[in-house]
């Protein structure tokens, strides 16, 4: 799988006795899109355990990400019938956002992209920046290699927001993303517990200052392409 890969991320709130019907559906149209070449589905983990502590409680209620060889081939799927037909048709009182990105991948000898029963933790981080673009050089630059030393880590992935959009969904506005993944949620908790994460921290130290909110959220992925 690709080091750099262009990305489409939606991510719904809002629960509904509808969404898995929804998700199913157009999970699949949108996995067929003739220049999708990763798609991937992420939904709440209802067991936690320990790991509820590194975990926010507004978990979105499901986030499909779509993966593009090109750059073109986002923009062009932005505005793709099938995409517009899936944000039109979600149920009623579930809100949507989006957001673009340049999605950086860490070599890893363990990771293997095709596995879907893996944990992702997914990281957000929201602007406002005053340095936005120094924050983001920094973070991909210093904070993912940090990552990759996580004992049992299984992949790292840094997502570099980029502009654009689709219609019917409200953009994210993401400062920069980040995705570690672990074989299952003792895996996860075990590597926090290493001194990794006090370097993560210290590293931390040295970004740029911002205002907006950062969410944690470990997810159960699975993989529809």
């Amino acid at each position: 799988m690709e080091s750099v890969m262009w990305g489409l991320e939606l991510s719904v709130s809002d629960q509904s006795a509808e969404l898995p019907g929804w998700l199913a559906r157009h999970g699949a149209a949108l996995a067929a899109l003739p220049a999708v070449i990763l798609c991937e589905s992420f939904a709440p983990i209802e067991d936690l355990g320990a790991a509820v502590r590194f975990h926010d409680a507004d978990v979105p209620a499901a986030m499909i990400v779509l993966g593009f060889a090109e750059r073109a081939d986002l923009l062009a799927a932005l505005g793709s019938p099938v995409l517009m037909a899936a944000l039109a048709a979600r149920p009623g009182g579930v809100q949507a956002s989006a957001a673009c990105f340049r999605r950086h991948r860490t070599p890893l000898p363990g990771d293997n992209m095709s596995r879907d029963s893996a944990v992702s933790y997914v990281v957000r981080y929201r602007l406002p920046c005053d340095d936005a673009p120094g924050f983001v050089a920094e973070y991909l630059a210093g904070h993912l290699p940090i990552q990759a030393d996580f004992p049992g880590i299984r992949r790292v992935l840094g997502f570099e927001p980029i502009e654009g959009g689709p219609q019917g969904a409200t953009p994210a506005g993401y400062l920069v993303g980040n995705e570690v993944s672990f074989d299952d949620v003792a895996a996860f908790c075990a590597a926090m517990e290493s001194p990794v994460l006090d370097r993560l921290r210290a590293h931390s130290g040295v970004l740029p200052p911002r205002d907006g909110l950062c969410t944690h959220h470990l997810m159960k992925r699975r993989l529809l392409k």
